[in-house]
């Protein structure tokens, strides 16, 4: 009978000297072959191609940033906010930072800070990341939560 086991350098031998003496046939496998290097199932995906994240576009002209969370890609987000703009969308937050600080959005610089499938929890961390100087405004946290967030590292 013969068993297969990885090659780990020091452990296999051993392993293969206890179950030689078994009266098992041994074969070693190395852990990555040349299959496993040269081959990818899926791309690699970039950030806009991302779903369910927690993002930031930040402000050319200031420190202001807009944190955001959304459920579809980013990139489709994005469209959706410069589509916003153009069509002169006065509830859009970065429609009024553009129309009244005549400030310039970084639209090619946003990235995402968060992924996750719970739309609570990007809630949440959207609340939790957005600070004086966003440009949007979140849903407000409870007391304590801001108070925690002082005492802590920024998670961006």
């Amino acid at each position: 009978m013969w068993v297969t086991i990885p090659c780990i350098t020091s452990a296999s031998e051993v392993t293969a000297r206890v179950l030689w003496n078994k009266g098992k046939q041994i074969a070693h496998k190395p852990r990555k072959t040349l299959h496993h290097i040269f081959t990818r199932v899926k791309d690699i995906e970039g950030p806009t191609q991302q779903a369910d994240v927690v993002y930031r576009i930040g402000c050319l002209d200031c420190d202001a940033d807009y944190i955001g969370e959304t459920q579809k890609k980013l990139a489709t987000r994005i469209e959706k906010h410069k589509l916003a703009v153009r069509r002169n969308d006065g509830t859009l937050a970065l429609y009024k930072r553009i129309t009244e600080k005549q400030h310039n959005i970084d639209w090619e610089g946003a990235r995402v800070i968060h992924r996750d499938n719970s739309k609570k929890k990007r809630l949440f961390l959207e609340s939790w990341i957005t600070k004086e100087v966003s440009v949007n405004r979140c849903i407000d946290l409870n007391p304590i939560y801001p108070g925690t967030r002082n005492t802590m590292t920024d998670p961006t």
